[in-house]
């Protein structure tokens, strides 16, 4: 990124806002003064984000040192909740256009599913002012809706925030320590954001051993997939520290960890978010331009039939896109009642198979005693991995074959209607992009296999008696010892096999369901506002359109001469979207 200066940020954003105000785009107004704000304030926002019930927004409150965000046992969060610095405890909803000040105590009837169900009350954000000290330098904490939430709009609000964002702190768990939805979301994040901060929560709840399994996976998957590393992970226990109970373990690490943040990369992070939001907005002035032109190029009738065959059509695919989608929905289900048979059926193949060789394999050793016992422990785990491993990979194959056939219906349907909308226009030549086929699952595994370890301790009576018993019968125990290990290895792992295969299912038919719909919905609506204001223009006759085309014109190039300019992004490439 170019060492641009913040006063040529400001001047690209001034410009921004000018245009935005030209072409009545209200929305890109606000994000544009807002952005300004935010710059001369010198705020950077630290996501919070992780999978619902990972104590996130108690974990903000332990932060801030006030209880301010409301918390529960069942998923809180499904607004966006920024927590900055202020001179007193403050709470400020924003709907779209207006903002009101609230009763801190009245914060969870605005964003919680029990107090505003569905955002029936059309909350944009809330902010939350406090005079906290960890919140002095610029760092805004922010409060995200929980990935993977059974209130299904949870996961899409918290990606939307992705663009806003400027470090991430990631809350994981011991089991399962990292989800596919959060994987993905780091992953998306990490394109624009360097800083990301690992906090396992809950520490309090979970074995040393569990903590640190959970943490070497988390580390490991985030790392593999970001392609550097990740770490370390800070273990803490929110509600401990907010109720001033329990070890205090990495706490001191991890507040003196957004300190260092905010004293030495708060600067560059505002900076960069200013050429980041900068871009992102001129690139949807340059959009909005470039439908407008096309609009008014037409014959005002022709513009207006197109838009109503783009409702017509909208409509249509999202009904048949419902109907499609519970469909699919039954598929998935019987692909987990597929997976759930075989997994009964894996663990007793496997243990008529493995079983007599892993008797023959402890008979063998010529351990006495505890170490008897430990080769007994190796010799079932090596047993358990290598049939898990080759009943995985067939699985896998398996599901992602009957996934692939039961999604080709509904992707056949929706590049049909992509189809009809790249010939009613809308997308100019260029088209939305058609859907390829399902080939398999779009999220990776996040398996990992249990050893069970609490199962392995040999009681002291049986070390003690060990010695005077005949080995044949020492070794007849640690026999059956080894085969109900197996067994229980076999049923528990499988159990895991099963369930990250049907999470990859459900999260893939998710993902491909909302890739058709923001395609419908991001079209329809760029159609309408171009068409309003090519009937605006051609009301007042030819000489107005001419000069419409001519005003879209001047826009553009100041879009392309006054960002590129001013912000140095010189990748940004403004005139696609503009072209007709």
């Amino acid at each position: 990124m170019s060492q641009t200066s913040l006063e040529h940020i400001q001047a690209s954003l001034h410009e921004l806002v000018a245009v935005g105000r030209a072409l009545g785009s209200h929305d890109r107004v606000r994000e544009a003064e807002a952005l300004r704000e935010r710059l001369l304030e010198g705020r950077f926002f630290v996501a919070c984000v992780g999978q619902f019930k990972r104590g996130k927004s108690t974990l903000l409150n332990a932060l801030v040192g006030a209880a301010v965000l409301p918390t529960g046992v069942v998923p809180v969060t499904s607004i966006v909740t920024v927590v900055r610095y202020g001179a007193a405890l403050e709470v400020r909803v924003h709907f779209a256009g207006r903002s009101r000040q609230i009763d801190p105590s009245r914060l969870v009837e605005y964003v919680s599913e029990q107090g505003n169900p569905r955002n029936a009350a059309g909350v944009t954000g809330v902010e939350v002012f406090l005079p906290s000290p960890v919140l002095c330098g610029g760092l805004c904490l922010v409060d995200t809706p929980g990935l993977s939430s059974p209130l299904g709009n949870n996961t899409e609000t918290t990606r939307a925030f992705l663009p806003q964002l400027d470090a991430v702190l990631l809350v994981v768990g011991a089991d399962p320590p990292l989800s596919g939805d959060e994987v993905s979301l780091v992953e998306a994040a990490a394109r624009d954001v360097e800083s990301i901060i690992v906090v396992l929560n809950k520490a309090d709840r979970t074995t040393t051993a569990e903590r640190r399994e959970a943490a070497a996976f988390a580390t490991g998957i985030l790392g593999e997939r970001l392609g550097r590393p990740v770490g370390p992970v800070f273990e803490v226990s929110a509600l401990g520290r907010l109720h001033g109970a329990g070890e205090e373990r990495d706490w001191a690490r991890l507040t003196a960890e957004l300190e260092r943040l905010a004293a030495e990369k708060g600067a560059a992070l505002v900076q960069a978010a200013g050429v980041r939001g900068a871009a992102v907005l001129a690139r949807r002035l340059a959009a909005e331009i470039g439908e407008r032109r096309r609009a008014l190029t037409l014959p005002l009738a022709a513009s207006e039939g197109r838009l109503q065959t783009l409702r017509v059509l909208a409509g249509g695919a999202a009904q048949t896109l419902r109907e499609l989608g519970h469909l699919l929905a039954a598929e998935q289900e019987a692909i987990d009642r597929e997976l759930d048979a075989r997994r009964e059926a894996f663990v007793c193949r496997s243990l008529l198979q493995a079983g007599p060789g892993l008797l023959a394999a402890v008979a063998a050793s010529r351990a006495a005693g505890r170490g008897l016992h430990a080769d007994a422990v190796a010799l079932a785990q090596a047993t358990a991995r290598t049939q898990l491993e080759g009943w995985r990979v067939e699985e896998q194959a398996a599901t992602e074959t009957a996934y692939a056939s039961a999604a080709q219906r509904f992707v056949t349907i929706a590049n049909g209607f992509l189809e009809r909308l790249t010939a009613a226009g809308t997308f100019g030549t260029a088209g939305p992009g058609l859907l390829g086929p399902e080939h398999g699952l779009r999220h990776r595994s996040q398996l990992f296999y249990r050893d069970a370890m609490d199962w392995t301790g040999q009681a002291l009576w049986r070390w003690l008696t060990a010695p005077v018993l005949p080995r044949r019968q020492v070794v007849a125990r640690e026999q059956r010892f080894a085969h109900e290990y197996l067994r229980h290895l076999l049923e528990t792992n499988a159990a895991r096999v099963m369930n990250d295969l049907k999470d990859r299912v459900l999260e893939s038919r998710r993902q491909l369901e909302a890739e058709v719909r923001n395609h419908l919905v991001e079209s329809l609506h760029a159609a309408e506002r171009a068409v309003d204001a090519a009937r605006s223009a051609h009301t007042q006759g030819h000489a107005a359109v001419t000069a419409s085309v001519a005003e879209l014109a001047a826009l553009q190039a100041r879009l392309d001469g006054g960002l590129i300019a001013s912000v140095g992004v010189s990748d940004l490439r403004l005139q696609q979207g503009a072209s007709s």
